[in-house]
């Protein structure tokens, strides 16, 4: 009786199974018009053996989400994860071809602009409601028409970014400030200390900014790392021939 009432819960919702020879089945569901894969079959397919162990490390708790779903005929609770959870799994992946699957993922689920307030919304979704389809392709062209005319302002510009604003404007999932300053130093581009290393701040990069603060034993100065717009541009550029985006 139990189990009967577990598979015709009304709640529950149907998983979309997806198929690749190479990388295996990634269900997925919709939720809120956003897509969220099944967090067993993607740590399986980045070749991760322990799935609680692997979410807990890598994948934030506001990426992760349990919903009761149907699935090859029964309804149970399962773990959800959205795309930032599944490009925080696919850097740990210890697999040689993770960036083939997260190619693959990419293109078959995650079709709209990301990191623009925008859902990710399934290929199905767009086909089938033109109205749907219609309304996010206004939103992308007002997202990007406002994001190319704050970069152009910028590019004219002799602003000092601080690196929170780097990652801002670089806006890819999963890279705030503190992963930024880790890729830096781990690509020998900042110190341990987070400087820029000399060539870095010659080639116009980074500068380092200097300012004064007070405590009770006197006067002394900070410097803190700030990138030029001309760094931001080569940083992107680094980031996307690295795999990051």
């Amino acid at each position: 009786m139990a189990n009967e009432l577990i598979k015709t819960n009304p709640n529950a919702i149907e998983t979309v199974d997806n198929y690749n020879p190479d990388f295996g089945n990634v269900r997925h569901v919709i939720i809120d018009g956003e897509v969220w894969l099944c967090g067993l079959d993607v740590c399986e397919a980045f070749g991760y053996t322990n799935t609680r162990d692997a979410l807990k490390r890598h994948v934030k708790v506001a990426d992760v989400v349990k919903r009761d779903a149907r699935s090859h005929g029964q309804t149970r609770k399962m773990v959800f994860i959205n795309s930032r959870g599944f490009y925080d799994l696919c850097q740990g992946s210890k697999l040689p071809n993770a960036n083939q699957i997260k190619d693959w993922i990419k293109s078959k689920f995650f079709t709209a602009v990301e990191n623009n307030n925008l859902s990710a919304v399934a290929i199905d979704a767009l086909v089938t409601n033109q109205d749907f389809a219609n309304k996010v392709g206004d939103r992308v062209v007002d997202v990007l028409t406002d994001e190319a005319s704050k970069y152009r302002a910028l590019r004219g510009s002799n602003s000092l970014l601080p690196m929170k604003e780097v990652a801002d404007h670089l806006a890819i999932a999963g890279i705030g400030r503190n992963t930024l300053f880790r890729i830096l130093r781990e690509r020998g581009i900042l110190t341990s200390n987070n400087e820029p290393y000399r060539e870095y701040i010659e080639n116009g990069w980074f500068r380092r900014v200097e300012s004064e603060y007070t405590t009770i034993s006197g006067v002394h100065v900070s410097f803190t790392t700030k990138a030029t717009v001309k760094g931001l541009d080569n940083i992107k550029r680094l980031l996307k021939e690295w795999g990051y985006c």
